[in-house]
């Protein structure tokens, strides 16, 4: 009785496991930025996308139109690997990072919005933590400055539907000066620049599903809207409405469960280990494991690294040090001058 028993749970079991989709799936399609002013609408970036998920694999391809460039970001294993072309494909590099979240700080508008859209999943094993936001500039000190208010899908694999992003002031305060400095770079105005980018978000941002698709038991986003206020860093004042979309034109199955960018043989790779960076060349195209890396690789310079968007600073390290040092050489200087202008003068009186 009980290897009866046994043998129709397990049947139950495979049969359930059967039932389950499993969400592993490859979408392409078109996205485009558009800027909204005075009620006038213009396009300024288009691309091509490929999003592949195997797992909690994935890799995502844009091609943008505009400058015939290509992106691939791919998270294979923990490992994120990225690879660029020229133009006319005949070159090729790669980099490898062992903290993805850099790279994805790194990556443009396009590719963040896609992994907002497919990847994060509610089914174990396929979340990210703490993504960047998907409709800032690359880098931008503001990129983890949001608390997000998210509404998913009541089917699988349960992807966000609804997404309200509101700038968050405590968030804010966190991010390192330094950081404000790498992006806008504009000497004395950077913490300004900073301070109206913040005044033109009150709105916040949201990202919305326009319409669905089921396929193989999963519903996917077949298109989407994220609308958010632009502010303009070059000339310090203007804000406009922009629009990120993207609607898909294919769905179906993973081509294949090879995620790795491909790259010609020659190609140089560089991959950050523990912060240091190692150079190599592909032997026909082949990335090497990381043991291999520090075996054969050269180091290169140790550059100064881009620095943390959000973290747990004190008054110490966000006081403006610089600024207080910088004040009191000039008070110095011009204290200095005064008392060998008073010095002098009491000199010339005496020999009078």
């Amino acid at each position: 009785m009980s290897s009866t028993c046994h043998a129709l749970v397990l049947a139950l079991a495979t049969c359930a496991a059967q039932q389950l989709p499993a969400a592993d799936f490859a979408v392409s399609g078109e996205q485009a930025v558009q800027l909204i002013q005075n009620s006038a609408t213009s396009t300024v970036q288009t691309a091509t996308f490929v999003v592949t998920r195997v797992g909690s694999n994935w890799s995502i391809i844009n091609d943008y139109t505009n400058s015939g460039a290509r992106e691939y970001i791919a998270l294979v294993d923990g490992r994120s690997y990225s690879a660029t072309w020229d133009i006319a494909g005949t070159t090729s590099s790669g980099l490898v990072m062992d903290r993805p979240a850099a790279r994805l700080d790194a990556s443009t508008e396009f590719t963040r919005e896609l992994i907002q859209a497919f990847l994060l999943s509610g089914e174990p094993g396929a979340n990210l933590t703490n993504p960047p936001v998907g409709f800032l500039f690359p880098r931008h000190p503001g990129l983890h400055c949001y608390r997000w208010e998210m509404e998913r899908s009541t089917e699988s694999p349960f992807l966000p539907k609804r997404i309200r992003f509101r700038l968050d002031k405590e968030l804010v305060q966190s991010v390192p000066r330094d950081a404000v400095t790498y992006f806008f770079r504009s000497g004395y105005r950077d913490q300004t620049l900073f301070r109206r980018f913040q005044a033109t978000q009150r709105n916040g941002a949201e990202y919305s599903v326009t319409a669905w698709t089921n396929w193989g038991g999963l519903s996917i986003p077949l298109k989407a809207t994220l609308s958010h206020t632009y502010f303009d860093h070059m000339d310090g004042r203007s804000s406009f409405r922009s629009l990120l979309s993207f609607s898909v034109t294919w769905l179906g199955g993973p081509p294949s469960n090879t995620l790795v960018p491909p790259l010609l043989p020659g190609s140089s790779v560089q991959e950050v280990i523990n912060g240091t960076c190692y150079l190599y060349t592909t032997a026909g195209g082949n990335y090497l494991s990381p043991e291999q890396t520090m075996a054969v690789g050269r180091v290169l310079m140790p550059a100064a690294p881009p620095p943390r968007w959000v973290t747990a600073v004190g008054w110490v390290s966000w006081f403006p040090w610089r600024t207080l040092l910088s004040f009191v050489a000039i008070f110095g200087l011009v204290l200095a001058v005064g008392i060998l202008v008073w010095f002098g003068f009491r000199f010339l009186n005496s020999r009078d």
